[in-house]
């Protein structure tokens, strides 16, 4: 075993235990956070960090793989995001129509913003 094939073994190991760390604290997270958006952050950080961890360990481990987990991590990169986003905006849509009330929560400013009755490219005066 040569200096480098060590090297590669050293950081292929350092990236798994660190993806299956963060993964280990995000569900941690997911189960101690008291609000739903706070353990949405958590699982979004468990989506790409921890996986972005292990597909780099994956890919100093397995260098024949390397392509495959250069793709999936890009693939990872640009749909955990947007799903979070997606899981976000319906809990947002769900709290307004299930409020029996018509009270605005306190974090809520989307509800200040007016919206204008004018035809689209013209403004009120």
């Amino acid at each position: 075993m040569d200096v480098l094939e060590t090297i590669r073994l050293i950081a292929g190991l350092f990236f798994l235990v660190f993806g299956v760390v963060f993964s280990f604290l995000g569900v941690f997270g997911i189960l101690r956070l008291p609000d739903t958006y706070s353990r949405l952050h958590a699982s979004g950080k468990v989506g790409t960090l921890g996986v972005m961890g292990l597909c780099i360990g994956c890919a100093f481990l397995m260098p024949g793989a390397a392509l495959k987990v250069l793709a999936l991590s890009i693939f990872l990169v640009f749909s955990g995001p947007v799903g979070s986003h997606a899981i976000a905006a319906g809990i947002h849509r769900a709290e307004q129509t299930n409020n029996p009330h018509g009270e605005v929560p306190v974090a809520d400013t989307s509800a200040t913003v007016k919206q204008s009755s004018a035809p689209v490219g013209q403004h009120n005066k």
